[in-house]
């Protein structure tokens, strides 16, 4: 596993350093292998990044000293490594490629296949990569079509509007957003990590739903799959391998040939069966119109 989280601040307010410091540093207790932030100063056009192969703990006052205080946001994350040496510092969160900049809790069981279906070339080893990959060509409502695995995940495009943060989950994972008492909005794996803010509200995300905020501090939202599934919730120190009981409650259903691209002038290409089907893992029977485990033989039928 690993943690994510974050704060938007709306207005012009400083960033309350002390708080958003120790909110990092409480999610070292979902990663310790690396750790990094991405943040976006305020009249700024572009992201900064800091990261490394070191704990939040550890390297925590040095971030927060660089992000300083006249902040639009901060993304976080604590990395437990299971693909990419955390040497190459490319493969540590956030993962900046393909003009997305993204924190990413989760495993995906795809990312080769993926890369070879948006035929592109990756740039680390790192299995998260193939999220900024299907998000550079295409909407959100790729990810539950195309990428298999856990995920949840907070994300910037770039190339449409660096002020804009992006959160969504597919339900495997954990991810809390909150709004602060002085009206800024957090997000965080689990809401213990977001003890340190003085909360007027919060939620867990539900899966498949994209929520974004911008400067207005607006927390908006949309359904992007046909699929449905309980927000997973954890408690403190409750810590479940990515791999969870998650079960989806009916298939994702392909939209018209366009849905999904960035560029309506770009077709987007037909998943196969087994993309289309085999969902985080669980694969759809339509004999008995049921989901099941998928098995080894069914990836190997699917090309995976």
């Amino acid at each position: 596993m690993c943690g994510i989280g974050g704060i938007y601040m709306v207005g012009n307010d400083l960033l309350p350093v002390e708080a958003t410091e120790a909110m990092f540093k409480a999610l070292d207790d979902r990663g310790g292998h690396a750790s990094g932030v991405a943040w976006l100063w305020q009249g700024a056009d572009t992201l900064q990044v800091f990261k490394g192969a070191r704990t939040a703990r550890s390297i925590g006052s040095q971030a927060m000293a660089k992000v300083g205080r006249m902040v639009r946001y901060a993304m976080f994350h604590t990395r437990y490594t299971t693909q990419g040496s955390t040497s190459n510092n490319g493969n540590n969160h956030p993962i900046v490629g393909h003009g997305i900049t993204l924190t990413h809790n989760g495993v995906l069981s795809n990312d080769r296949q993926v890369f070879n279906y948006l035929g592109m070339k990756r740039l680390y080893e790192v299995d998260s990569e193939a999220i900024n990959a299907a998000l550079s060509q295409h909407t959100v409502e790729i990810l539950p079509e195309l990428v298999q695995g856990s995920m949840s995940i907070a994300w910037v495009d770039s190339t449409q509007c660096n002020e804009t943060v992006n959160l969504f989950t597919n339900g495997r994972n954990p991810l809390v957003i909150g709004r602060t008492v002085e009206g800024h909005v957090v997000w965080a794996s689990n809401l213990y990590h977001l003890d340190s803010f003085n909360l007027e509200s919060h939620f867990n995300a539900q899966p498949f739903k994209h929520y974004w905020v911008g400067p207005s501090g607006v927390i908006e939202s949309r359904w992007v799959s046909d699929q449905r599934s309980s927000p997973r919730v954890l408690g403190r120190n409750s810590h479940v391998a990515s791999y969870g009981d998650w079960e989806p409650s009916k298939p994702f259903k392909s939209s018209s040939a366009t849905s999904g691209s960035k560029s309506q002038t770009k077709a987007v290409k037909t998943p196969s069966r087994a993309e289309n089907l085999i969902v985080g893992g669980w694969l759809y029977d339509e004999e008995r119109e049921e989901w099941r485990k998928a098995s080894p033989a069914d990836y190997r039928r699917g090309g995976f």
